[in-house]
């Protein structure tokens, strides 16, 4: 059993694919105790899986996606893209809740479908919807209204990606879960990309109460 979670994860649809972002750290409460966990998965190099919340519950997800693309080779069936593991996802966490054994993940699917950028969202009670630009845990109190001023359908690549690290910055700030520390991932209809671990640039000379103990 493990109780380390992550934090939100931050997604843009652009007009020839998805950009997403998420911070690396891993915590226990709100104590930082794995720095460098990519919370962004390739998978089947079509499709990239985010998730927020419990670590333990990402990688029995993990175990059970493999399963089931396993048996789809072995029957001859087609892969399971972005929609199909969406819809797999939210099944099984509205299931798990039923059965009052939730799943502690909300989960992000980016892919392509038809041709265009395809964005999934499903929570812990199996909520499912799709979206142009989401961000999860509390990084919808804090990144959603930065999304929805960015966003628009003619969006490019580099403008995307600014902007979830834009997302990522905020949260890094004011957020005791989030670091500096970050991955991104980019899907189109050329594949799959996850970066290595990056740095945002942070200035905690901006902070007002930077001297407050110095004050009488």
């Amino acid at each position: 059993m493990s109780y380390l979670t992550g934090s939100a994860v931050i997604a843009i649809s652009y007009k020839d694919g998805v950009i997403l972002g998420a911070d690396t750290a891993l915590v226990y409460g709100s104590t930082r105790k794995v720095f460098d966990y990519s919370r962004l998965v390739d998978i089947g190099g079509k499709t990239i899986l985010g998730f927020t919340g419990d670590e333990a519950d990402f990688r029995e997800t993990l175990r059970e996606i493999d399963e089931l693309r396993r048996t789809a080779r072995c029957y001859g069936d087609s892969q399971l893209g972005a929609e199909g593991l969406h819809g797999f996802l939210s099944t099984r966490n509205y299931q798990a809740r039923c059965e009052m054994t939730p799943i502690y993940n909300s989960f992000l699917v980016a892919g392509m479908d038809k041709g265009s950028p395809f964005l999934g969202v499903t929570d812990v009670y199996g909520t499912q919807f799709t979206v142009p630009f989401f961000a999860t845990g509390i990084g919808k109190y804090y990144v959603m209204s930065l999304l929805r001023e960015s966003w628009r359908p003619d969006l490019t690549r580099e403008e995307a990606v600014e902007v979830v690290r834009q997302g990522l910055t905020i949260l890094a700030y004011n957020t005791s879960t989030a670091i500096q520390d970050y991955v991104l991932g980019h899907v189109s209809s050329e594949g799959v990309e996850i970066s290595g671990i990056q740095k945002l640039e942070l200035n905690w000379e901006i902070a007002s109460y930077k001297d407050a103990s110095l004050r009488v």
